[in-house]
């Protein structure tokens, strides 16, 4: 299927040079005998009636015998578990079947073997004789085309005999890994869900590009390998089966379904009626509500985003919808605090990447000289966090200004832990908003409670409590803050105390703007940092209230 509604003048997907017969390999293909159970392969000349028959009577005698491994067997459907593989009736193309691993809109998925390339693959076999067949064949050969690596990979498109009849087959990449809506036991965190959207969006963007649509994205479409990459399936080929949906327009359904993902992550609810795998979202005098009414820590952007997403939701108005997938993937990419593809290729080598990719289990401390170590373990670590009520955070506080640079001698220190620090008070200052301080969203913010003055009614501090995981030379702390004027010191220590005078002072300022760096004369070693506020702004309609919204320690 195409965004357009074009088809292609081909019916059929070509085959590369290499798989093409010479004149001798078709001299040795037979026609299929309406009575031939058999199609012999490799003879050197074509068989005389006597010997075809002889043959066929030799064959039915072997029953119990090893099977010549020169004749390639018409398939038959058995489980995996109690039949030996088999491969698909065809003298050109090689696909071995393993497994079956399901049966949906009239077709089956297959694991599969290629035993050229000594790979897994996975084939999807629709009967010829379906009315969906050449539909499937072209929307299979658009796909081929798409080389955004988040893509599970088209790689052949044949037709064979399964069966005993013809069918089409889709050979794709086999991946492992599980799907979103497996993975969705629990809402993500904004920026979460914001990097997981981006990266579907960045994929259905290139397919678009190339002149097709997914047209039917939904959770069991996205799957996270076992080396928590993103990748989807299903492009083009899903809406042929099932039809397109939410929306009957390919392009627009593919918009639309972003959002719900993105909605669905946050909030663990799909928003376009009952699916298989994922509770529906609720409705109120017949709208869907924004996420943040489902899941309070869900963030205004994310809402904002949803709203020119998804037209079901309440306050969605006509004029304001994203109209192209690359407005919407930049948009995305924008919020989401992680670098896109394309930044990432621009700011590291590709060999550099494909190592990072394969090692980062092990090396991750070695990311932070690229700036991603923190990102990587909070994606490893974090789980869903608490946000605060956005009518405590002014605009004007919460201004994406860029953080102060690090010196080209100076690195990112991946933070391992981030707590609430209040042993002064009640030993809980809004503790469950403590990592977004680390989530690398600006428009996100741990915040102070609400006091009567800004000296906090007279405690002498609270801040955060920041693990580095081991003692580390620490050069400076670069801070974003909630609103302008508060007076914060950075302390370390390498134990824990109760006491804040326990912890040494680092550097500090006094009135400090929103962004701010503070630097030591010289790198101090130690484990634990804390970020002491001991007097915080002025809110607009009351009251007196910090926070911090970003934090990066260099080395």
């Amino acid at each position: 299927m195409t965004i357009d509604g074009s088809t292609i003048s081909e019916s059929a997907a070509k085959r590369s040079a290499d798989d093409v017969p010479t004149d001798s390999e078709e001299s040795q293909t037979r026609e299929p005998d309406d009575t031939a159970e058999f199609a012999l392969l490799s003879q050197d000349a074509e068989l005389e009636d006597a010997e075809l028959e002889d043959l066929e009577l030799e064959n039915a005698e072997l029953d119990d015998a090893e099977p010549d491994t020169s004749v390639e067997q018409t398939l038959t459907q058995a489980s995996a578990h109690d039949a030996a593989p088999v491969a698909i009736t065809d003298a050109v193309w090689r696909y071995q079947l393993d497994v079956l691993a399901g049966e949906s809109a009239g077709s089956e998925v297959w694991q599969g073997t290629d035993p050229v390339l000594g790979r897994k693959v996975g084939i999807r076999l629709l009967p010829a004789a379906d009315e969906r067949a050449d539909d499937l064949r072209e929307a299979a050969c658009l796909a081929a085309r798409i080389s955004d690596r988040r893509l599970i990979h088209v790689l052949d498109v044949v037709d064979v005999k399964y069966d005993d009849q013809p069918h089409v087959a889709v050979v794709t990449e086999w991946v492992t890994g599980h799907s979103l809506d497996e993975i969705l036991t629990e809402p993500m965190s904004s920026p979460e869900a914001l990097s997981l959207s981006a990266d579907v969006a960045e994929c259905l963007a290139a397919a678009h590009a190339a002149g097709i649509a997914h047209g039917r994205l939904r959770p069991q479409s996205v799957l996270i390998t076992d080396n928590g990459d993103v990748r989807v399936r299903g492009i083009g080929v899903d809406a042929v089966l099932n039809g397109c949906d939410p929306d009957p327009d390919p392009a627009t359904s593919d918009i639309n379904a972003v959002g719900g993902l993105l909605y669905a992550c946050t909030t663990g609810r799909w928003p376009y009626g009952p699916i298989t795998g994922l509770a529906q979202a609720p409705q109120i005098a017949g709208s869907v509500p924004l996420p943040s009414r489902v899941a309070p820590a869900v963030s205004g952007t994310v809402d904002s985003l949803c709203l020119r997403t998804i037209p079901e939701i309440a306050g969605a108005t006509a004029g304001n919808e994203f109209t192209r997938m690359t407005s919407l993937a930049s948009s995305l990419r924008a919020v989401s605090g992680t670098p896109s593809e394309q930044q990432q290729a621009n700011s590291i080598s590709a060999p550099a990447r494909r190592i990072s990719r394969r090692l980062v289990a092990t090396v991750l401390g070695l990311l932070a000289v690229s700036g991603l170590a923190v990102m990587g373990w909070q994606l490893l670590t974090g789980g869903p966090a608490a946000l605060t009520p956005r009518a405590n955070i002014s605009p004007p506080a919460l201004s994406a200004a860029p953080s102060a640079p690090a010196t080209p001698a100076e690195k990112p220190i991946p933070i391992i832990k981030v707590t609430d620090y209040d042993p002064l008070g009640n030993g809980n200052e809004n503790s469950d908003l403590a990592t977004r301080a680390v989530d690398r969203d600006s428009q996100t913010a741990w915040l102070t409670e609400n006091y009567s003055d800004d000296n906090l009614s007279g405690k002498a501090g609270v801040g955060l409590l920041l693990d580095l995981g081991a003692s580390r030379p620490v050069s400076a702390v670069t801070l974003g803050l909630v609103g302008q004027g508060t007076d914060v010191e950075i302390r370390t220590a390498d134990q824990i105390s109760d006491d804040p005078t326990a912890f040494k002072r680092f550097a500090g300022a006094t009135g400090a703007p929103s962004e701010t760096t503070l630097r030591a004369p010289k790198p101090v070693t130690a484990r634990y940092l804390l970020v002491w506020i001991t007097r915080v702004p002025s809110l607009a309609d009351g009251g007196y209230q910090g926070g911090v919204r970003t934090i990066s320690v260099l080395s």
